[in-house]
């Protein structure tokens, strides 16, 4: 093991696997490369020889149980032959680990998009349903964030028209076009858990936090992170989404607890006064303090009439974006800048 081994294994521990081990173990099993990685990151993930050879072992164990091996495919052969059909189970059976959920759906997306492009291309493909199971067993889907975002352009394929030209057509069990328009209804609110993928557009206050803080009349912000200027701007377009949520002849108070910036505290006080005085103009009430315990982490929206909104980001849930050019829409909408990953949920109290 060369020094740059011994540097990666030593700064690494337990997460580096060596290349070669892949073609060591594949041999003739007809096996995706991807599930061996897998496989030897599970059990040959270290730099000690003999744990490697144990862990070569066990993959090799699992790869006999259950996958055919190149020797056995004219016996497989001559069996479908025989009986016409036969189905032959290609699955690896793995525990699940949860702390390693999100390399596996990263894993998997990647997989998923090269068979979505390949479809595109050649529609004779078959559909392939890409999902894993959870540790209770529950089948969860995974799709990609373009997917989501814009389905009926992601599942658009390749057909042959009938002068032979080649067109693009939607497939048609993906096809999501509502009938008519739906009348607007109010919105039911639940406690319920929201998770949100890195990058994903579409997303804004008005949509994560409006309907939870209509009717409230005193709204408690606690984020020890409302201190340099694109953070207090955050909280200025919280309170912009607030006031499209009252009457104009309602009053909301709105209390915000934070931490004093070391550096430019005058700057930030100077700016929760601004944000003061633009306030009360609309009926919206604005208090501040700071907690200089250094205790407070989790970040959340109390209201007064049962709801708690707890952020894992507090307000800071997008991407960076040009706030200095006035004719670029993500500076002006909100739903057009990517976001970070993040989690809501929101709680009865």
């Amino acid at each position: 093991m060369n020094e740059l081994d011994q540097k990666i294994n030593k700064c690494f521990p337990g997460l580096v696997v060596r290349k070669d081990l892949v073609k060591t173990v594949k041999g003739n099993a007809i096996v995706p490369t991807y599930v061996l990685e897998y496989l030897l990151g599970q059990y040959c993930a270290t730099s000690d020889e003999a744990s490697i050879k144990t862990g070569i072992d066990t993959v090799k164990e699992i790869l006999r149980k259950h996958y055919v091996h190149r020797n056995e495919a004219g016996l497989i052969r001559s069996e479908i032959a025989r009986l016409g059909r036969l189905k032959v189970i290609d699955r690896i059976g793995v525990d699940f680990n949860a702390d390693i959920e999100e390399l596996l759906r990263f894993a998997i997306e990647g997989r998923k998009r090269v068979k979505d492009q390949l479809m595109r291309i050649d529609s004779t493909y078959g559909d392939v349903r890409f999902a894993y199971h959870g540790s209770n067993g529950a089948s969860i889907p995974v799709t990609t964030l373009e997917e989501e975002e814009y389905p009926n352009y992601y599942h658009k394929v390749i057909i042959e028209g009938e002068d032979g030209e080649s067109l693009e057509a939607t497939q048609p069990d993906r096809l999501l076009v509502p009938s008519k328009p739906p009348a607007p209804v109010e919105p039911f609110l639940k406690e319920k858990h929201l998770t949100f993928q890195e990058n994903q557009k579409g997303i804004s206050y008005d949509f994560l936090l409006g309907p939870y803080l209509k009717g409230a009349a005193m709204i408690t912000v606690t984020d020890p992170y409302i201190r340099l200027f694109y953070q207090i701007r955050n909280f200025m377009e919280f309170l912009e989404t607030l006031v499209k949520q009252k009457a104009s002849d309602e009053e909301v108070s709105v209390h915000l607890v934070t931490t004093e910036d070391e550096f430019k505290g005058e700057q930030q006080k100077e700016n929760f006064e601004k944000i003061k005085e633009s306030a009360s103009a609309l009926g919206v009430n604005f208090t501040w303090e700071f907690d200089n315990t250094g205790t407070i982490h989790a970040r959340h929206i109390v209201t007064d009439h049962g709801w708690k909104i707890s952020l894992d980001r507090g307000l800071d849930i997008f991407q960076h974006y040009e706030m200095n050019d006035a004719f670029t829409f993500a500076n002006r909408v909100q739903q057009y800048r990517p976001c970070k990953a993040f989690e809501v949920t929101y709680i009865k109290t």
